[in-house]
């Protein structure tokens, strides 16, 4: 995570009215994207799915920018019905 970056997170928008709405966009104007690093090498969602909410996003961002790893954010921040399991930890 770059804290020099501005990070524009895509919501409803792009899953349910216009996909990929926000990347269209940003392309456009020449901006770089990214996706959270939410790989099944490190993490796995045993139920539900990964699409993930506007406030988690947001909420995994600060806790790398306080320093936290990506595992660590993605575990402290989403609810246990996602069913998240850090698979560096198995």
């Amino acid at each position: 995570m770059r804290l020099v970056s501005v990070y524009i997170v895509g919501g409803i928008v792009d899953r349910n009215r216009i996909r990929g709405g926000t990347a269209s966009k940003a392309k456009e104007l020449g901006l770089q994207t990214a996706r959270l690093e939410l790989s099944q090498e490190t993490l796995r969602f045993t139920s539900g799915t990964t699409i993930l909410t506007v406030n988690h996003v947001v909420e995994i961002l600060l806790e790398a920018a306080n320093g936290a790893n990506w595992r660590d954010a993605v575990t402290k921040v989403l609810p246990s019905r996602k069913g998240v399991i850090d698979t560096s930890k198995e």
